[in-house]
């Protein structure tokens, strides 16, 4: 991701607990503006949404070719998710991968990179 961010906003959270104690989480926003640059993988399709057992990105044009995928959690862990490459395309098992929002992290050839917000559900 790129290091020059436009705003970062961190908040925290206060949650109970099962026992009635309080934890905390840490949360951060970070803002992003692209100035009207073309975006890159505009031409990538992600299949289907929302995911159940496979994720698959397909390239529409052989001049961006993938590189690889990651996805990651709300709280920005990474998540495992085997993936098989082949010609302009991804497929990601998220078989493994409990129900929910995910940030799907695409790396291109060239070493841009682009997120995109995922659902999986069972």
């Amino acid at each position: 991701m790129n290091k020059n961010f436009d705003s970062v906003i961190d908040f925290r959270f206060t949650v109970t607990n099962e026992c009635g104690n309080p934890q905390y989480t840490p949360v951060r926003f970070i803002i992003v503006e692209d100035g009207g640059r073309p975006q890159p993988f505009e031409n990538f399709v992600i299949y289907p949404v929302p995911a159940k057992d496979m994720i698959t990105i397909t390239n529409t044009q052989s001049e961006s070719p993938v590189n690889g995928a990651v996805l990651y959690d709300m709280f920005g862990q990474e998540k495992t998710a085997s993936q098989t490459v082949s010609n302009n395309s991804i497929i990601l098992d998220v078989g493994n991968i409990t129900e929910g929002i995910y940030i799907l992290k695409i790396t291109g050839n060239n070493g841009i990179e682009v997120t995109k917000h995922i659902s999986i559900k069972r």
